[in-house]
């Protein structure tokens, strides 16, 4: 074989090399520590300021704060944990990674979650963490998966306040 039919073969096998390696597993991009933004905890507060009449400055900024202060911890063993406003969620997780979204399980808290005074739901407690399409931004979304689906509906595309869930980016 001449030297430049070598040189073509080696050439492309290295470029298919690097394609793989350089390929992301969604999943695996998701395992780590997620944390809020205080810039965009600050975008989302005036958004929501600007879209609830009568909010105070001060609520805006709480508001911005505890944005900037959430996290989320996705383990390799398929448990995750949310740390939000001093508490904490605990339970086990599933990721779609077609859609980039992870179906959140909520088995524990710090606070109560029934009247009861209960730690554990009574029924199972879902919340949606959604990886945007670069894997660079996640919008965690504190309500079941079917209150996601309906707002993402009702909004038709339009951006609104946290219609994009909590910004949370990797650590």
């Amino acid at each position: 074989m001449p030297l430049s039919t070598w040189r073509r073969l080696v050439g492309s096998l290295l470029v298919v090399a690097l394609v793989v390696g350089c390929s992301t597993d969604r999943e695996q991009t998701l395992i780590g520590t997620w944390q809020g933004d205080p810039l965009s905890g600050t975008f989302a507060a005036a958004k929501m300021k600007e879209e609830t009449p009568g909010a105070t400055v001060a609520e805006a900024r709480a508001a911005a704060a505890a944005l900037a202060n959430t996290a989320i911890e996705f383990r390799k063993d398929k448990t995750f944990q949310v740390a939000f406003q001093g508490q904490t969620f605990d339970g086990t997780w599933t990721f779609n990674k077609e859609s980039g979204e992870a179906l959140l399980n909520i088995l524990e808290s710090s606070m109560p979650l029934a009247e009861d005074g209960a730690k554990k739901p009574k029924e199972p407690m879902f919340w949606v963490a959604q990886l945007d399409d670069q894997d660079y931004r996640l919008g965690l979304f504190m309500m079941p998966p079917e209150s996601v689906a309906l707002m993402k509906k009702s909004l038709d595309g339009k951006k609104q306040g946290l219609s994009n869930g909590i910004s949370l980016y990797k650590q």
